[in-house]
């Protein structure tokens, strides 16, 4: 009986909450997992979910941790550009729908011990974007051949 695997209650936990927050927004879902190359800025990323949420175009980035912190607005970022922008999927390959840009970034933190959820909507992605590039500029120099 998997319901007695130790990971089960805080899995159903967080799936609970999920659901809670499917039934208080309008979502029509895309895409989910949807995994994306940029190759002439060197990165890649994989896009929880591809939805429109109450009407507006969103990415989402589902987290399980116990807040959401500054750094996820990043990792949205480039999710959004990859998401308008990135040619390849993780394969190599051309990707297999056409670019577009989405209207805002969801960060939904799903809780696996209380099963609620919170949500932090990004609409201005400026700020985010140039730190998350000015972070992979740097990365880039400290990993790169000499």
């Amino acid at each position: 009986d998997y319901t007695e695997h130790p990971f089960y209650q805080k899995a159903e936990k967080a799936y609970q909450a999920f659901l809670r927050w499917t039934r208080q927004r309008e979502v029509e879902f895309i895409g989910s997992e949807v995994s994306l190359v940029e190759s002439n800025r060197q990165f890649g990323g994989t896009i929880d979910i591809i939805a429109k949420v109450d009407g507006v175009l969103s990415v989402i980035d589902i987290k399980t941790s116990s807040s959401l912190c500054e750094e996820y607005d990043y990792q949205l970022a480039a999710y959004r550009y990859l998401l308008e922008f990135a040619q390849l999927n993780d394969q190599g390959s051309a990707r297999e729908f056409s670019a577009y840009q989405s209207n805002q970034g969801l960060l939904l933190r799903v809780d696996k011990y209380k099963g609620n959820f919170e949500e932090k909507i990004i609409k201005d992605f400026n700020k985010s974007q140039e730190v998350f590039f000015l972070l992979l500029d740097l990365w880039h120099r400290r990993f790169s051949a000499f």
